[in-house]
């Protein structure tokens, strides 16, 4: 799926047009998320998968041109073992 974090914004702070990432860290349906996005371990400059070249001339002209629509999720255990 491509969609945005409500609870990681990316550089752009998109927000998310569906519930579906919510849906899946949530695997027990109790409020609580049980799989971690890997973007909480980025700062905000950095949260970004995708460059889309608006104007195609082939240079990065900001990061209006950057979005997160990618995400990992690990489960609370694998997360414990990433470093920041």
């Amino acid at each position: 799926f491509n969609d945005f974090s409500y609870e990681h914004l990316d550089v752009q702070d998109d927000f998310p047009r569906s519930s579906v990432l919510s849906i899946l860290r949530d695997m027990d349906s109790d409020g609580e998320a049980e799989l971690i996005n890997t973007m909480e371990f980025l700062e905000k400059g950095d949260r970004y998968t995708n460059w889309w070249d608006k104007n195609g001339n082939d240079i990065v002209d900001g990061n209006r041109e950057y979005s997160q629509i990618d995400h990992v999720l690990l489960s609370q255990g694998l997360a414990k073992h990433v470093s920041k």
